[in-house]
């Protein structure tokens, strides 16, 4: 008897258990050099302004295409910009509702509302199931 296998049987309480799942072993990937990852990161990530008709690197997904170029901001839709805007939070949306009447709230604002109080309630009865 080798030693793997007394080591198997002993820790399988002496039942002999064979594996039929295949494993395959493989080399760990080399690790790229200090300097040449610095150097890609700071090739990734634009350093300063944005110039007008350069192209914007990694958007680009498809085989035979070329990256977009930036453009002006005039030429982008306005709505593109509020997308970086932080939405309100379920406190401020509360507080909005409390003081000004449901009238306030746009039909967004009172959808992510409800979406939030839903949230925030499914997380209080998944502590308390939790803890039992």
């Amino acid at each position: 008897m080798s030693a793997l296998w007394a080591a198997r049987w002993a820790r399988n309480g002496g039942l002999i258990v064979r594996s039929t799942v295949p494993t395959l072993r493989m080399a760990a990937p080399k690790k790229a050099p200090a300097k040449a990852k610095a150097a890609e990161d700071e090739a990734a990530a634009p350093a300063g302004e944005i110039k007008v008709g350069s192209p914007i690197p990694g958007v680009n997904f498809l085989k035979d295409g070329k990256d977009p170029v930036y453009k002006e901001e005039s030429e982008y839709p306005e709505w593109l910009f509020k997308l970086l805007d932080p939405k309100p939070t379920l406190r401020e949306l509360n507080i909005k509702f409390d003081e000004e009447g449901p009238e306030a709230l746009s039909t967004q604002e009172y959808q992510r509302m409800l979406r939030l109080m839903n949230r925030g309630r499914i997380k209080e009865h998944n502590m308390a199931k939790s803890k039992k």
